[in-house]
């Protein structure tokens, strides 16, 4: 694979940063070549995982596990924010169709209800009201919920 690694600049650019041209083609040939690395080594990551997936060795189990949990909740969040908008996509043919669709309307498969339990936090329960505190006319004090007598003064509640 042969790169173009100085590219459309000009000598004098080069020479006036301070960086000659070879040391620039060589930090961007290096820096290509990494790239070229990581980008080889994802695909063939993915290239094993998607042959593999459904029944990867033991040795690479627990990675193919995480991996489908990861996607499982890419998934989610992926149907949690088309729900912000009133939307959700058909899990059977991809389109995207209303959220209180009950069939999609592409492929007519129906749709289950999504639980976003997983990912959003359930809201608050309502702060239960405070009690209203009781005060006895006679003196001020505060009296308990179930008094009749003020225990200071003997004031009827």
């Amino acid at each position: 694979m042969a790169l173009n690694i100085l590219g459309n600049r000009s000598t004098t650019d080069t020479v006036s940063s301070g960086v000659t041209p070879e040391a620039m083609a060589a930090k961007n040939g290096h820096a290509a070549a990494i790239t070229e690395v990581n980008d080889a080594i994802r695909a063939l990551g993915m290239k094993y995982y998607n042959a593999n997936k459904d029944n990867a060795s033991a040795e690479f189990a627990a990675d193919v596990s995480a991996i489908k949990e990861a996607e499982a909740l890419e998934k989610l969040w992926g149907q949690y924010e088309l729900s912000l908008e009133g939307k959700r996509k058909c899990e059977k043919c991809g389109a995207i169709i209303t959220s209180d669709s009950i069939f999609c309307n592409k492929c007519g498969v129906k749709v289950e209800v999504i639980d976003f339990s997983a990912i959003v936090p359930k809201p608050a329960a309502p702060m239960a009201e405070p009690k209203k505190m009781r005060f006895c006319t006679g003196c001020g004090k505060q009296l308990p919920d179930d008094a009749v007598f003020c225990e200071s003064c003997g004031c009827k509640a």
